[in-house]
């Protein structure tokens, strides 16, 4: 499986979210067949990968707080402005 992949992961905040999914955006666009509904090896594999990925990603991303600090200001507007949400 090649191309663009989705792996979908459980979210507490979204109770029908409950289970990983796993499509191939490219032949299911729509995200209609779950390839890991009836998992094969290499959907498996692949979800491992992208699960990884994810994973790794997000351990070396930096966001934002998430509760504002005043210090931040001038640099959240730079970001939103950079972005076109701020003139």
């Amino acid at each position: 499986m090649r191309g663009r992949r989705a792996l979908l992961q459980p979210a507490p905040a979204v109770p029908h979210r409950n289970i990983e999914e796993l499509y191939h955006l490219e032949t299911d666009p729509g995200e209609r067949n779950d390839l890991l509904r009836d998992p094969t090896a290499q959907a498996l594999a692949l979800a491992d990968e992208l699960r990884q990925a994810l994973e790794s990603w997000a351990a070396s991303a930096a966001p934002l707080p998430s509760t504002f600090e005043r210090s931040q200001r001038n640099e959240t507007i730079r970001r939103l402005r950079s972005l076109g949400y701020v003139r």
